[in-house]
């Protein structure tokens, strides 16, 4: 009995081959990068050009807008103690009560008005600088004679209106005390030149002065 095996034969039925087509890629639209940056840093830079314009102004003008401003805060109280209009009379008259504040509160906006034109001015500053310290120290005396004044229920947490207005003068004293700092002790105003430097002993050599 004879099988028969098949026989494995090459197919003649060839498809033709078909070639891929790819459609070509849709290119994403282009960015002007230079442009984006530029304007990027541009961005960045305006505000940092005010800055440094701001604190250069500050650096230049800081002082002297400090002193006109702590100026016109003490003629302009001043005027209103000589005048009658100030409502600190009530206050003055409970922190010195040995005194009469009728002619107290005056003499008080009198002082004002003249420690103001010497800031003004600038004459004699430094020694207006200091009388201002002292006049604005003096001010912390009615947390002490009148404390019912100054907060509810005797507690220093909670001030009231008058304590709010008499330690908000402990930014004025800080600003009195930087233009103090700020006013050197060769250029004073009093008429006399100041000098700290010390004096070379016998047989020593003067130190020489800076820039000679």
């Amino acid at each position: 009995m004879s099988t028969t095996q098949p026989v494995n034969r090459p197919s003649t039925n060839t498809e033709p081959i078909r070639e891929k087509i790819t459609e070509p890629a849709v290119a994403a639209p282009a960015f002007d990068t230079d442009t984006t940056s530029e304007r990027q840093h541009f961005l960045v830079r305006v505000p940092a050009n005010a800055m440094d314009w701001l604190s250069g102004f500050a650096a230049n003008n800081a002082l002297t807008v400090l002193r006109c401003v702590l100026a016109l805060v003490y003629l302009w109280f001043g005027v209103l103690k000589v005048t009658g209009k100030s409502d600190v009379f009530g206050l003055v008259q409970a922190t010195v009560p040995w005194f009469d504040a009728h002619w107290f509160v005056p003499m008080l906006g009198c002082i004002e008005i003249l420690l103001g034109i010497g800031l003004f001015v600038g004459r004699f500053r430094r020694l207006v600088l200091v009388g201002i310290m002292g006049h604005l120290a003096g001010t912390f005396l009615t947390f002490i004679d009148a404390p019912s004044w100054m907060m509810h229920n005797a507690n220093p947490l909670l001030l009231n209106m008058n304590g709010e207005f008499v330690l908000k003068n402990l930014v004025l004293i800080t600003g009195a005390l930087v233009l103090l700092g700020a006013t050197s002790a060769s250029s004073s105003r009093f008429g006399i030149r100041l000098s700290f430097r010390r004096q070379p002993s016998a047989g020593e050599a003067p130190v020489p002065r800076a820039g000679a």
